[in-house]
């Protein structure tokens, strides 16, 4: 088990094998978000000019050039207990309807809203996702927070298309964490993949998370999707990655902190990192994912998410159970869980010489 917070006693074992990856930490780390070669290789390109600084959220998650009718609407979210990806999303939302339509989203028709989505569905092509979530902020913001009764949110249908999740092999699993030369990313990528984890639980993992002398990851609820807590198995070389790479920062909550905002303006540095107020944000890693799947060759619709969804294939093709896989995952049924059954060729050839069987032997026909 963990110590007290500030005194990991798994990330501080002095008896604990040392990670590869540990030797490659280089004096100047990369911020959270930078150019292509600063998340890819580490290597510092001298800037042509400061790119413009974007506005900066206030603690509450509102822009100064935010509506009134938003700071009311944050404070429900809040209330409501959503994740805090999701009040971001949702915010985003009514910020960029603010922005199209010129107006506070408070003051807009029904019908106005409906044109939008229309909008959003024929003219920037959202995918089906991408609208749930969009129509749902403004369900929330119009009916909930502002006690309209609009019937136009019974109307929308967004349905999902049938297809079959993203998945490496594991050779190309290997081939893209070759390309990531950052320390940082590198384990937080392996880690995704080993732990099937999603990128914000990841992310936001803390010190006292990792549990039983790093054999355990203990997910909170307030972490995962759904609010649904559990416990993930980790690979003892993870787990020695994930305490090499926090010995170079010792930050006594997070294992991937943040440097935060400002940082071009300061010296490459990991001293800052211990003090860090947050962990580090998703920006960075879906850059840096994005550099790497380049240079490895994958194809572009690889995203973190794919490590999560290789790594249930990859435990089916072992033979591990399918309810354990919907366990370690967090899955709310064993129909979400069943989808990796269509994508692991172990199970394919399985059924095929199954199938073989079902003829019986009989004796041969005489035509």
């Amino acid at each position: 088990m963990c110590g007290k917070r500030g005194k990991p006693a798994v990330l501080m074992n002095k008896h604990s094998t040392k990670s590869t990856h540990s030797a490659n930490i280089v004096s100047g780390t990369a911020a959270d978000a930078g150019t292509a070669a600063d998340l890819s290789t580490g290597a510092a390109i001298p800037a042509t000019g400061k790119p413009p600084r974007r506005p900066r959220l206030t603690r509450t998650g509102l822009l100064p050039s935010d509506p009134k009718s938003l700071a009311a609407f944050a404070e429900l979210l809040k209330l409501r207990s959503l994740s805090e990806s999701t009040q971001k999303e949702y915010l985003r939302n009514i910020r960029r309807l603010a922005a199209q339509t010129s107006r506070d989203p408070a003051i807009l028709l029904e019908s106005d809203l409906r044109a939008y989505i229309i909008k959003l569905k024929d003219e920037s092509h959202y995918a089906a996702s991408t609208l749930r979530t969009a129509v749902a902020a403004f369900h929330t913001f119009y009916n909930l927070h502002l006690g309209h009764q609009w019937t136009l949110f019974s109307l929308i249908r967004c349905p999902d298309d049938n297809t079959l999740p993203e998945v490496l092999t594991i050779e190309q699993v290997r081939r893209l964490l070759i390309n990531v030369r950052l320390p940082r990313f590198r384990i937080l990528f392996g880690l995704l993949y080993a732990c099937g984890l999603r990128l914000n639980e990841g992310l936001s993992l803390e010190v006292t998370d990792i549990r039983d002398s790093g054999r355990y990851i203990h997910l909170r609820a307030s972490q995962t999707k759904g609010r649904k807590a559990r416990v993930v198995p980790i690979p003892s070389a993870t787990a020695a990655d994930l305490r090499a790479y926090w010995k170079t920062h010792r930050h006594p909550r997070f294992i991937f902190p943040s440097l935060g905002m400002g940082w071009r303006d300061r010296p490459a540095t990991t001293t800052g990192l211990g003090q860090a107020t947050k962990h580090m944000q998703d920006g960075a890693a879906q850059a840096c994912m994005r550099l790497a799947r380049a240079a490895a060759g994958l194809p572009e619709n690889v995203t973190c998410h794919t490590l999560r969804h290789s790594y249930a294939t990859h435990l089916l093709d072992a033979g591990v159970n399918l309810r354990l896989i919907s366990a370690y995952m967090g899955h709310a049924s064993l129909d979400i869980t069943a989808i990796y059954l269509h994508l692991t060729t172990v199970n394919e050839g399985q059924a095929r010489a199954a199938i073989e069987q079902l003829t019986p032997k009989l004796p041969p026909l005489v035509f």
